[in-house]
């Protein structure tokens, strides 16, 4: 059931996210890295960031194209014993380590997003006053 819960998070902030961001996603901070993905060069990310990455598999092209969007992978941020995770919805729903989930992105870039300022972007695309 737990499991479930986060997969269907996962999938339902990954929809909100690729059908909302492409128009509009360089109007929020996004704290970008170039760097080499090794424990020490980790970026600070709290309980609940997302994060996005592009690989260079067929499938990762199909959903750039099918979203219109530069991202093809996303996942939740969670600490677990001590440790920063990425939640990611591939069958089943896995835990991989944050340095390692940044490993298989192209050239090891990757952009994480605050939650709250998410909120913030979805509020302000889809409820206006």
């Amino acid at each position: 059931m737990r499991r479930r819960s986060i997969s269907l998070l996962v999938i339902s902030v990954a929809a909100i996210i690729w059908f909302a961001w492409p128009e509009t996603h360089s109007s929020i901070s996004q704290q970008k890295s170039n760097s080499k993905a090794s424990e020490a060069s980790l970026p600070p990310v709290r309980d609940g960031d997302i994060i996005f990455h592009t690989s260079s598999s067929e499938q990762s092209k199909a959903i750039q194209l099918a979203t219109h969007s530069p991202y093809s992978h996303c996942g939740i941020i969670l600490y677990w014993k001590g440790a920063p995770y990425v939640y990611e919805a591939v069958q089943p729903v896995k835990r991989t380590p944050l340095a390692a989930w940044i490993k298989r992105g192209n050239n090891e870039q990757y952009v994480v997003q605050q939650i709250s300022e998410l909120l913030l972007f979805i509020f302000d695309l889809f409820i206006k006053p």
